[in-house]
């Protein structure tokens, strides 16, 4: 009845598998999403209050002294599910180990575009080694973010355009997911969700059908 404590997450058995087999490993700091998007099961899977690891540089080095170097992401389910908290752990524990060790870890993670309204976030992001955000953009239609509960998309007068360009100015490459064939979804979606992929540079678009 209750979700539990992730402190009590054993660290992954990396020796059991062969590094060199892998082009990136992963790291999870938090589990749980506040958002309230109706085609995601992430909240009553593992909750809508977003919950931390004690030390994630545990795993970090356990990869660490298992001999990986390179690219690493952290499979959260929202990285920016409690900012402040993970401003926090960027700031005092993942950024001093990165720069300890060296910076062998390159990091990418997926998040909401409220990334981009979080300057101290994203500069965060950025001395820890973050240099690829995936978004859920979901949509360009706005009446189509409203019939799926995606208020993440939707709050403030910033066209999603341009919180996309934000991110890409600070210095992520923004890679993103779309959903397509709601009831809301003008005729011509196709067409509509590539230009808005084209004008936003989005290199890796996951787009799938609802």
């Amino acid at each position: 009845g209750e979700f539990l404590n992730l402190d009590i997450t054993p660290t992954p058995r990396w020796d059991l598998i062969n590094l060199d087999d892998y082009g990136s490993m992963v790291v999870q700091g938090t589990r749980g999403c506040p958002e309230k998007c109706t085609f995601c099961n992430i909240p009553a899977l593992y909750g809508k209050i977003t919950r931390l690891k004690d030390d994630i540089t545990v795993e970090m080095d356990a990869l660490y002294k298992a001999g990986w170097r390179g690219s690493i992401m952290w499979v959260d389910d929202n990285f920016i599910g409690n900012a402040d908290k993970i401003c926090q752990v960027l700031e005092e524990e993942i950024i001093p180990w990165q720069e300890n060790h060296g910076f062998p870890f390159g990091f990418n993670t997926q998040a909401s575009v409220r990334v981009s309204d979080n300057p101290r976030l994203m500069k965060l992001m950025l001395q820890a080694g973050f240099d690829r955000i995936f978004a859920g953009i979901e949509s360009p239609v706005k009446e189509s973010l409203k019939s799926m509960g995606a208020q993440k998309n939707l709050q403030g007068d910033t066209p999603l355009l341009d919180k996309v360009n934000t991110l890409q100015t600070a210095g992520f490459e923004v890679q993103a997911g779309f959903i397509m064939g709601l009831d809301t979804d003008p005729e011509n979606i196709g067409e509509v969700m590539l230009e808005f992929i084209r004008q936003a540079g989005i290199p890796i678009a996951m787009v799938g059908p609802l």
